[in-house]
């Protein structure tokens, strides 16, 4: 059987599972198994493909490392190991971002496709000026307030940024 397809249906399957886990309240199954995907996928990526790039491979590694430290934190909610997981996975995410830029032209996605990255970059903006607000409400008064802000936004500015280019290196590939 080729190996994409034993992938896809293992993912498949681990996202079923996932799901019928969470429907169950089986909340603390799931959550090994979520935390267990992205290091399961890391190693079938190392076992399989020969020729890696060094960004995505760098992206597994530090989002794998950040789910392995936060499974032996479970249930301690240590503030460090909170800080540390999360600049993992910000590290982790804007390694991702940088493999998607190898693949995109920005001139040439504002030239062909400027309505979009206008409504992209407006949106993207409004998203980001309503998640400030939603992380200073929610965070804590603690010592660590200002700290946990910074993080949160700083974590959800990244994956924002990374959609939001994905998005358009996805359009600007279906538009040539």
């Amino acid at each position: 059987m080729n190996h994409n397809k034993l992938i896809f249906k293992a993912a498949f399957t681990v996202i079923l599972v996932y799901t019928i886990l969470q429907l169950f309240k089986l909340e603390t199954f799931s959550f090994v198994l979520k935390l267990a995907l992205v290091p399961v996928i890391a190693i079938s990526y190392f076992l399989r493909i020969k020729e890696r790039s060094n960004w995505f491979m760098l992206f597994l590694v530090l989002y794998s490392l950040g789910d392995i430290l936060h499974f032996i934190d479970y249930n301690k909610l240590s503030v460090a190991m909170y800080f540390i997981c999360n600049i993992l996975y910000i590290i982790a995410y804007f390694c991702l971002l940088i493999e998607v830029f190898k693949y995109i032209s920005l001139k040439s996605i504002i030239k062909k496709l400027p309505l979009q990255f206008l409504v992209l970059l407006v949106l993207s903006g409004f998203i980001i000026y309503k998640l400030i607000d939603i992380v200073q409400v929610s965070a804590s008064n603690g010592e660590f307030a200002i700290y946990i802000d910074i993080l949160e936004t700083s974590y959800n500015v990244m994956l924002l940024l990374l959609l939001t280019f994905s998005l358009l290196n996805f359009l600007y590939q279906g538009n040539r």
